[in-house]
């Protein structure tokens, strides 16, 4: 769910609560404590940094955005070719904490560069994911992405969450059921595909 409101424009509802309650609160953490309460949320969120930094991608076109919600909505079929911060963002404690003492390390689904890289270019936990003995999990998209993973197979996209980790996926997730018409008709007029599974010819 996105506003349409030009001041609120490309962001979504949990941006704009999370927002609210951290001014109201004055503190990001305890906003998201106040959430989770508020939304019954079953288990621990923990962010991954609260330090204050926006998404940079540069494209192959030669043009660089700032921001998350420009990064996610482009207005033409280009591909990022370097991605980062425009500053330092350091870890929160507590994640590399759970990061370390987990079991299982689950990434995505999600936007590949706008919901999961973004939190291995925070210092420490990429490091920390190399240093933990769990098993690392992707769950992969449905569908492809315009500026983000559209003409991209599987394996591609598999090597790029690899190397911001710096250590292979000990799982991939991929789904084998049909999808919802409606829903596969709406990506396809949108000019998306299906992400097409290739990973099978490298074991």
């Amino acid at each position: 769910f996105q506003f349409a409101n030009e001041n609120m424009k490309g962001h979504t509802l949990g941006n704009i609560l999370m927002i609210a309650m951290s001014d109201i609160l004055g503190s990001e953490v305890e906003a998201i404590n106040t959430l989770c309460n508020m939304f019954s949320v079953r288990g621990q969120v923990i962010p991954v940094t609260l330090d204050d930094v926006r998404l940079v991608a540069e494209y192959d076109d030669g043009s660089v955005v700032k921001g998350e919600h420009y990064i996610d909505e482009p207005e033409k079929d280009i591909n990022i070719i370097k991605f980062g911060l425009d500053g330092t963002a350091n870890a929160y404690p507590q994640a590399l904490e759970a990061i370390l003492q987990a079991d299982f390390i689950i990434l995505g689904p999600g936007d590949l560069y706008t919901t999961i890289l973004p939190n291995l270019l925070v210092d420490g936990i990429k490091k920390s994911i190399k240093k933990s003995k769990a098993k690392v999990i992707y769950i992969s998209n449905l569908m492809t992405k315009i500026g983000q993973t559209r003409h991209k197979s599987l394996k591609e996209i598999v090597d790029i969450v690899e190397k911001h980790i710096g250590r292979k996926l000990s799982y991939v997730l991929v789904n084998d059921g049909r999808i919802p018409k409606e829903a596969y008709q709406r990506y396809i007029s949108d000019g998306e595909n299906l992400i097409q599974n290739n990973l099978e010819e490298e074991k």
